[in-house]
C-alpha cells in the first residue's frame, strides 16, 4: 500500500459475528502504536460529523481539522432528531423460547449435561426444577409486542410467529418511535426494510415490570448518529428508534443474525393508507379516482396489496370500500 489516505468500504459478511476492527503500525515486525479509523458514513449515508474510532473510543470530531485531546461531551439523549416528533410510540419485544422437554444442568466447569428429555410432559418445568436443572435455552428467538395480561392487566411480552396476524401497521406518512425491549441474553442487530431510521437512545428496564430505570439513558454512539437501517439491541435494554414510513406496502423487520431470521425471528409489517383520509393516489383529496383504485384491487385476480386494507382485517374487500365511500369529498 502507498503511504496515502485510503477510503474503505467495509461489508461484514459474517452470519452472526460483530467485528471490532483495529489498525496498528508495525515497526520491524513488532506491533507498535494503534492508528485510528475515521468513519465518515454508515448504513444509510454520511454521518453528521467524522468519527474517530479506536479501541475504547468513539469520538465525533469538531470539523475544524483538529482532534480533541479529551472526549467530546455526550449529546443530550432527548435531543430533537432530524425526522421531527413521532406521532405514535410502538412497544415491541425480543424473546427467547425455552425447551418444553429437554432439562439440563450447568456444571461448575461451564459445561452442560442433559438430565432428561421428556416430550409432552405437562409438569416438565416442575420436574426439571426438582431435579436441579433448567429448561434448555434458547430454543428459538422471537419478535413480539408488549401487551397486557388479560387477568392482571400488567405488561407482558407476547411473542409472535411469522404466520400470526400483522401487529405493526403504521399509517402512510407517519413518523413512529419504536421502543424495543430485549428480554434475551443476546445483542440482536434489528433491521427494518423500506425505511431508514435514527437511534434515539437506549435505557435499562426492569424485566419484571418493563418499567424504564431512571438515570440509565445512554445516547447513541457517535458513529450511530446518522441514518441507519440496522441497530444493535442490547440485553436488558430498551432501544428506541424513530422512522418515517413514506411508502405504502408490505415489508419485514427482523434480526440480522442469519440463524435467527431463518428461524422465526422475522415479522411482516404493513404501511397502510390512512382510513381517516384514504387518499390512495396522493392528490390530496378523496374522490372517485381513489374508489376506482380500491375497487380494482378488490376485483384483481392477483394477490391484493394489503396497504388498501383500511379496517385491518387482513383483507381488501367491500368493507374497505364502504369506509372510503364515507370519506368521499374530503380534501387537504
Amino acid at each position: 500500500m502507498a503511504p496515502v489516505l485510503y477510503r474503505l468500504r467495509l461489508l461484514n459478511g459474517c452470519n452472526s459475528r460483530t467485528l471490532n476492527l483495529s489498525l496498528f503500525q508495525m515497526a520491524a515486525d513488532i506491533q507498535a502504536a494503534e492508528r485510528p479509523f475515521f468513519q465518515i458514513g454508515g448504513d444509510q449515508g454520511f454521518l453528521p460529523a467524522v468519527v474517530l474510532l479506536q479501541t475504547g473510543i468513539s469520538l465525533a470530531l469538531p470539523g475544524d481539522g483538529t482532534i480533541p485531546l479529551l472526549p467530546a461531551p455526550a449529546p443530550d439523549a432527548m435531543q430533537a432528531l432530524l425526522m421531527g416528533p413521532a406521532v405514535a410510540t410502538r412497544q415491541l419485544t425480543l424473546n427467547e423460547e425455552e425447551s418444553t422437554q429437554l432439562c439440563v444442568q450447568h456444571l461448575p466447569d461451564a459445561s452442560i449435561t442433559t438430565l432428561f428429555n421428556t416430550p409432552n410432559d405437562p409438569n416438565f418445568v416442575a420436574n426439571c426444577t426438582a431435579a436441579g436443572g433448567v429448561p434448555m435455552a434458547p430454543k428459538a428467538a422471537l419478535l413480539g409486542v408488549l401487551g397486557a395480561d388479560p387477568v392482571s392487566g400488567l405488561p407482558v411480552s407476547v411473542p409472535k410467529l411469522w404466520m400470526n396476524v400483522i401487529s405493526e401497521n403504521p399509517v402512510l406518512g407517519d413518523t413512529e418511535e419504536w421502543e424495543i425491549f430485549n428480554l434475551t441474553m443476546d445483542a440482536h442487530p434489528i433491521h427494518l426494510h423500506l425505511v431508514r431510521f435514527q437511534v434515539i437512545n437506549r435505557q435499562d428496564f426492569d424485566p419484571a415490570t418493563f418499567a424504564p430505570i431512571p438515570g440509565t439513558i445512554t445516547p447513541p454512539d457517535a458513529n450511530e448518529e446518522g441514518f441507519k437501517d440496522t441497530a444493535f439491541n442490547f440485553p436488558g435494554q430498551i432501544t428506541r428508534i424513530r422512522a418515517h414510513f413514506d411508502r405504502a406496502g408490505l415489508y419485514v423487520w427482523h434480526c440480522h443474525i442469519l440463524e435467527h431470521e431463518d428461524n422465526e425471528m422475522m415479522r411482516p409489517y404493513l404501511v397502510r393508507y390512512d382510513p381517516a383520509f384514504p387518499d390512495l393516489n396522493g392528490d390530496n383529496r378523496v374522490d372517485r379516482a381513489d374508489l376506482a383504485l380500491l375497487l380494482a384491487q378488490i376485483r384483481s385476480p392477483q394477490p391484493v396489496k394489503l396497504a388498501f386494507d383500511l379496517n385491518l382485517d387482513q383483507k381488501v374487500d367491500l368493507l374497505d370500500a364502504r369506509i372510503l365511500t364515507g370519506k368521499l369529498g374530503l380534501t387537504r
